[in-house]
């Protein structure tokens, strides 16, 4: 294993995917503030980004967090969706 190469500027200019980035702020290999900004300048699609507090390379395990990661993944994810659905498409009446 190694360290990814570092993203080049303009190298993901075409990356559309929506994008959430998470950072830790005690991470050693990739110090999220650090990462977050770069985040920033490089990925043209970025749609959210979270700092984690007192938190290094893997993220805390409690059920705390996990339950706020999948809210909030649900969030970013369900959103996307919503925002792809046109309001022509959408059918309340079964159909009819």
């Amino acid at each position: 294993m190694k360290v990814p190469a570092r993203v080049r500027s303009g190298e993901l200019a075409s990356f559309r995917a929506p994008t959430f980035v998470l950072g830790a702020d005690r991470d050693l290999s990739f110090p999220g503030g650090a990462l977050l900004k770069r985040a920033a300048e490089v990925v043209p699609n970025l749609q959210r980004t979270e700092l984690l507090e007192d938190s290094r390379h893997c993220p805390p395990t409690t059920p705390a967090f996990r339950e706020w990661l999948a809210r909030e993944l649900t969030g970013f994810f369900l959103e996307e969706v919503q925002e792809r659905v046109s309001p022509g498409t959408r059918s309340n009446d079964g159909g009819a």
